[in-house]
């Protein structure tokens, strides 16, 4: 969901009036235009009301680290096939797709042709077996 704009001031203070004539959160919120939710949330505490630091998950990996991962990834992954690699993907038609098979062309990635419903072709159904 989208960030809801923050109460203005004058906005505020119109409903602490209309709270303090004894108006339902509902009706308050239906005067000024905004949800029940925005009037609730500034009544449990006018103070704290979008006062909130931080919202949303906490990072567990800084942008510094993430580079340092990445960096290690490429590395590992360049000495280990080289540059000789060929991707393998099922048939799925999210694969086959026209937007990704010239996506594949285009960063010249080569991939491994798969003929259709061949499931005996796939490596890996042949390794559930053991």
């Amino acid at each position: 969901m989208p960030k809801a704009i923050q109460l203005t001031e004058d906005e505020k203070k119109h409903i602490l009036e209309l709270y303090k004539q004894n108006n339902p959160h509902r009706e308050i919120a239906k005067k000024i235009n905004r949800s029940k939710t925005v009037v609730t949330n500034l009544l449990k505490d006018p103070l704290k009301y979008g006062s909130r630091k931080q919202t949303g998950r906490r990072r567990k990996v800084d942008e510094r680290t993430k580079r340092h991962i990445l960096r290690a990834a490429i590395d590992i992954g360049a000495s280990i096939g080289g540059s000789d690699w060929i991707f393998q993907q099922d048939n799925a038609p999210l694969h086959r797709a026209k937007v990704n098979v010239t996506w594949f062309k285009s960063k010249k990635i080569n991939v491994l042709p798969w003929p259709s419903l061949s499931p005996y072709l796939n490596p890996i159904e042949n390794l559930w077996e053991y």
